[in-house]
């Protein structure tokens, strides 16, 4: 879609609208005039006009006492928007819903003494439940998408916690559009738990087919419990990678390569997704293009919308959501056999991926197969980011279901792995590992400069030689500068490292040193040890590509 500069102001009027809000205060101004236009023209808003900014903060304010629900108020840049700040304090402290639209000039003028141009981000920070900013002009999807979330977002917030919410909004020239016309936003509804059973009759009565997605999460007995009901309903399927701690036999753990053999009576007329971050972007890119509205639980209160259309959003924990929903279902029951079809899939890719795993020779894949196998009860498993969280994704099924999955997955960087499963082994008996690629390990090494590392961390480092997640995503792998400038090859060895720091090493170029050394490896010491595998780059890229090229051709 081409906005070609579009106003994002429509959008914003039409989703308060859908909301319920209907009273607007606007105070006079070039600035805010798309502001202005949008509200006013929109048709179905109550628009009054009050010139003094401070008078007119404080009758918003009445309005609100009166209605019992936001008002919105609007005024132009500069000090306008500090007169403001009163009837926003007590709004504040009176607990009282406002929703207030401030127009602002283009980032590049402020402070370049041009007129009412003062920085006005996070101005009322003090008395707002929350500040948002946003670019009143759309040249990109993800502007819209960005546009929704946050005016849905700032209206449930000013209405659960009762205050007022701030949006900035910045608007270049032209301001007088007289081309406006109305559109339709997207409106996301907020349930609350009381209202969850309820939610699920008047959204599911006309769903057939449902896909839960777990991300990232702690698991527990009483989700696993909850799962084995849920998915006695044959239109429903659960998809979750490793990071969900959910038991792999139980769920569909292996969407990725299960989606190489998607067909249409694998789409869900509903997605309904609970927990933290998922990893595998064909995943997100899957759900997100079948345009499935998705309902996403969440015990938090910002709007998290990661694949660009929700329907609505429900305050719930997993388990508790879980099982709400477990208790509709099994008396709201729709045969179908969409999880039979997902089950085929799933099935499919995995018998493909081990006939492919008997013809590899040893690499990064080869290794985590090794290591998948290998694991001890109970232990729990740290993944570093990039290619070993990847990779243990494709060996889901091989690890025991007593396995804990933990990874740094909040923002996904590489710096801080290993200290992340030292603080977490010291406070835990169990035995832990951690599978982190080479730069990380260099670049997190400072972990083991303390005193508080116990024996029962066992660190198994992926030599390949620098950064080769670049060589196997699209994008970077087919560019010259790659290996320079993505990869950053190197050709380092930890035996020093190991030794300066007082670390068992162990070392294996081949799956035979792997078996040979892997005894003494996770023996209890003192100190953690440290296992360095040495894999071939270019071999191993080529390796993890052809698994899928191999997938495609069954």
């Amino acid at each position: 879609m081409d906005f070609t500069g579009q106003k994002s102001t429509p959008y914003i009027a039409d989703i308060l609208h859908q909301h319920g809000v209907d009273q607007v205060v606007i105070c006079p101004g070039s600035r805010n005039a798309p502001l202005t236009l949008a509200f006013t023209r929109h048709g179905k808003f109550n628009c009054l006009s009050i010139v003094d900014e401070r008078s007119a903060g404080y009758f918003a304010l009445g309005l609100a006492q009166a209605c019992k629900k936001p008002v919105v108020l609007i005024c132009t840049s500069g000090t306008a928007v500090l007169n403001f700040s009163p009837a926003i304090a007590e709004a504040h402290y009176q607990h009282l819903p406002l929703i207030v639209l401030t127009a602002d000039r283009p980032e590049a003028w402020i402070g370049q003494q041009d007129g009412q141009a003062i920085n006005q981000k996070n101005i009322y920070s003090n008395i707002v439940e929350k500040s948002y900013f946003l670019r009143g002009e759309l040249y990109h999807k993800d502007e819209l998408w960005l546009t929704e979330r946050v005016v849905n977002e700032a209206y449930h917030l000013s209405t659960s916690k009762s205050g007022p919410v701030h949006i900035n909004i910045s608007f270049s020239e032209p301001l007088y559009d007289d081309s406006y016309a109305p559109v339709k936003g997207r409106k996301v509804e907020m349930f609350r738990a009381s209202a969850f059973f309820s939610y699920w009759e008047s959204i599911l009565k006309e769903k057939k087919n449902i896909l839960v997605l777990i991300g990232q999460t702690h698991g527990s007995e009483s989700i696993t419990f909850t799962l084995n009901e849920l998915l006695a309903c044959s239109n429903v399927v659960v998809i979750s990678e490793n990071l969900a701690n959910l038991p792999a036999t139980l769920v569909i753990s292996n969407a990725t390569e299960a989606l190489i053999y998607k067909h249409k009576k694998m789409e869900p007329d509903v997605v309904i997704y609970f927990g933290g971050p998922i990893v595998s972007k064909q995943l997100k890119k899957y759900i997100t293009s079948i345009q499935a509205p998705v309902v996403r639980v969440q015990e938090n209160e910002n709007t998290v919308d990661t694949f660009q259309h929700n329907l609505a959003v429900v305050h719930q924990s997993v388990a508790d959501g879980l099982e709400t929903l477990s208790d509709y279902l099994n008396t709201h029951h729709t045969p179908s056999d969409f999880s039979e079809e997902w089950k085929q899939a799933s099935e499919k890719a995995r018998k493909c991926r081990n006939e492919y795993l008997t013809t590899i020779g040893f690499s990064d894949l080869k290794a985590f197969e090794v290591l998948a196998k290998k694991l001890p009860a109970n232990v729990v498993l740290h993944l570093g980011n990039s290619t070993p969280v990847r990779y243990a994704q494709v060996m889901n099924d091989l690890y025991r279901n007593d396995c804990s999955f933990y990874a740094n997955r909040g923002t996904s960087g590489i710096d801080g792995s290993t200290s992340t499963a030292a603080g977490f082994s010291y406070a835990d008996e169990r035995l832990h590992f951690l599978i982190t690629g080479d730069l990380s390990f260099q670049y997190d090494s400072n972990a083991f400069f303390n005193q508080h590392i116990k024996g029962n961390l066992k660190v198994i480092v992926l030599n390949n030689s620098g950064g080769n997640i670049f060589t196997i995503i699209d994008g970077s792998s087919g560019i010259p500068e790659c290996e320079k400038y993505f990869e950053t090859s190197f050709q380092h060895e930890f035996s020093n490292l190991a030794k300066h720091f007082d670390l068992s090493y162990f070392s294996a170029r081949s799956e035979q040193e792997l078996n040979a050394v892997w005894d003494s490896f996770k023996k209890i010491q003192k100190r953690p040890a440290v296992l360095e595998i040495f894999t071939d780059p270019k071999q191993s890229a080529k390796i993890f590509k052809g698994l899928y090229k191999y997938l495609e051709q069954q």
